[in-house]
């Protein structure tokens, strides 16, 4: 049997909320409040400079919230980084 192009072929249904999930939004969440506190910036001021409510970044920083690509694009802009640095899967040490 032919396979189809991967253009046509549908994507495979990934699961979404395990454990490995739950370790990337809080390593997403710690590197924010990391960055936010070297660089010197409340959470209301983080909010003020990036558009996202003080509450949802309360939630992104305890690895609750899960953000969309402009969200953090937005904050990372907002504390002066790239979004690479937020969102990498490798370890920054």
């Amino acid at each position: 049997m032919l396979e189809a192009p991967a253009a046509t072929r549908r994507p495979r249904a990934i699961s979404r909320g395990g454990a490995g999930d739950i370790a990337y939004l809080r390593l997403v969440g710690a590197r924010i409040q990391a960055l936010r506190k070297q660089v010197r910036m409340s959470r209301l001021k983080l909010a003020e400079a990036s558009g996202v409510s003080v509450c949802y970044l309360k939630d992104l920083e305890d690895g609750k919230g899960n953000a969309s690509l402009l969200l953090l694009r937005d904050v990372a802009r907002a504390l002066g980084a790239q979004v690479e640095t937020l969102t990498s899967e490798a370890d920054h040490g």
